[in-house]
């Protein structure tokens, strides 16, 4: 059976294509911008065609000739337009942020290319980002209401207009590469369309997953481990953290002074601060930065972070799949990659759905998801977050009535939420 055509746009150190190449998919040609995933990609696949250039200067033209294709022959266009303007950590940028609009740039080369099927995978933290982003200092009394564009949900409702342009029929969902069956948990934004009305599949079956004992335990000894020292002020709390601990596991006169005063009476669950991971459990997301201050990844049994070569395993790369760069970007190109098994998975449901041939009727211009805890979240998602010290500081009376001046915003929210279309699809 020929190899189904892909075309891999944002292709990082391609974790997406190699799980869709499991499936049964080949990729024709990757578009990736930097320079050292280029590389990785290069030193693995040398005779794939690379464009590295920045998306915005590419023309879908020049992907269809790079890749030996037609347009309406590619089964599938595929990747993660550059997730970090979404992302819950650090300063969001949202749809306002250059790298947010990159979303448009994907779906201007879907309509020209006019595959079978489309998939976009993002965080979770796509559903609930705004499209301008507030600062928290800014959200009380003494400050505007917050407008449409800064409310928690705006950027989705953008994107979901976007891509309910190109036509044909879109699902979306939240799939955890967990319930897959991978030793991660890692949450995605899953968009899978078809401009051609072909009804699309996702994956809805649990399964067991993997845990870190699964994975890693075997790598204990005989590997040549390469990974980043932790600081030698966090260092010397590790002998005290169990596996599955953090630094909730100290005692409490340490608690302090071990994560820092402001992180000690901030809010939210700071559980990445002095995070020793469990044997018997999934792993976390993995992350970038693995010896970050509030994004560690401790082994569960040595006093040190995890390894690249442990990273690999749990993201389920080959054995000899080899990341280029220094380790620093080594860590950020295996940590923004999407886990094999999870790829592989959406693969197998793609091709699922074009051996059904179920072509849809015409619908309005929406996309719909079958799942109705997501659908419900939406639906209900709150306006904004206000941590508990601005309500003790400015009163819950003055907030509310500050909130309330949102009203008319709330609905226009609540008209452009239509976009969503019902589970019953």
């Amino acid at each position: 059976m020929a190899k189904l055509p892909v075309i891999s746009l944002f292709s990082g150190a391609m974790g997406l294509d190699l799980g869709l190449e499991k499936a049964g998919f080949e990729v024709r040609v990757a578009v990736e911008n930097d320079p050292i995933a280029a590389e990785t990609i290069r030193r693995n696949k040398p005779t794939l065609p690379i464009i590295e250039k920045d998306i915005r200067d590419v023309s879908s033209a020049e992907i269809l000739e790079a890749a030996g294709l037609k347009r309406n022959e590619p089964t599938l266009v595929a990747g993660g337009p550059c997730c970090q303007a979404f992302s819950t950590a650090g300063k969001r940028g949202s749809l306002s942020d250059d790298r947010g609009n990159l979303f448009l740039h994907f779906i201007r080369i879907v309509k020209d290319t006019q595959p079978d099927f489309f998939l976009i995978e993002n965080v979770k933290g796509l559903l609930s980002a705004a499209i301008k982003h507030r600062p928290l200092k800014e959200r009380t009394p003494e400050h505007p209401p917050l407008k449409w564009e800064e409310l928690l949900g705006s950027a989705f409702v953008e994107v979901a207009k976007t891509v309910a342009s190109i036509g044909g029929i879109t699902l979306f969902d939240v799939v955890n590469s967990s319930e897959l069956g991978a030793p991660q948990n890692r949450e995605r934004v899953i968009l899978l369309g078809s401009p051609k009305s072909l009804m699309p599949m996702l994956p809805t079956q649990r399964m067991e997953s993997l845990t870190l004992r699964d994975t890693i335990a075997d790598m204990l000894d005989g590997h040549d481990h390469q990974y980043p020292q932790l600081s030698p002020k966090y260092h010397k709390y590790m002998p005290k953290i169990p596996p599955g601990g953090n630094w909730k596991s100290l005692p409490k006169d340490e608690q302090c002074e071990a994560i820092g005063k402001g992180a000690f009476e901030s809010w939210g669950g700071r559980t990445g601060f002095l995070r020793r991971l469990a044997w018997d459990k999934p792993s976390p997301t993995l992350v970038g930065a693995p010896n970050g201050r509030a994004t560690m990844m401790i082994h569960p049994e040595q006093d040190r972070v995890l390894s690249i070569q442990e990273y690999k395993r749990i993201q389920e790369f080959p054995e000899d799949w080899e990341i280029h760069g220094s380790l620093t970007s080594q860590y950020q190109q295996i940590g923004n990659a999407v886990p094999v098994r999870m790829a592989q998975t959406l693969g197998e449901k793609i091709i699922e759905a074009l051996n059904a041939s179920n072509v849809t009727t015409s619908r309005e211009e929406k996309i719909y998801t079958r799942n109705p805890i997501v659908y419900r979240r939406l639906m209900t998602k709150t306006q904004t977050i206000l941590p508990p010290g601005l309500r003790a500081k400015h009163g819950s009376e003055k907030m509310q009535k500050w909130l309330d001046g949102m009203e008319k915003d709330k609905a226009a929210m609540g008209k452009v939420i239509g976009l969503l279309g019902d589970v019953d699809v």
